[in-house]
């Protein structure tokens, strides 16, 4: 069953590759097949897609999100913090 669910997810994923909830989705259901690297890989995707689309507070939730069951992934972790740091000028500007 959730082969069947991956394999329609990744079909419109191919039409929609900017879609941060079918990234999500689609990631959730690889982590759930013990498919952490291709997990991994679409979290910091949808976390690209969000900081893209200015909001900055979903790109974070994205990368704790990977670090809770990716704790030493070195991608998302330079990331966050590059992240928290633009997050601070904003509200330091204000």
């Amino acid at each position: 069953m959730t082969r069947e669910i991956i394999n329609q997810l990744s079909e419109r994923l191919q039409q929609d590759p900017y879609d941060p909830m079918l990234l999500l989705n689609l990631s959730a259901q690889l982590r759930r097949a013990n498919d952490v690297e291709s997990s991994s890989d679409l979290l910091l995707r949808c976390s690209r897609v969000y900081k893209d689309q200015g909001e900055l507070d979903r790109a974070i939730a994205c990368l704790h999100q990977l670090l809770r069951f990716d704790p030493n992934n070195t991608n998302a972790i330079t990331r966050l913090r590059r992240l928290s740091r633009m997050v601070e000028d904003c509200h330091t500007s204000d």
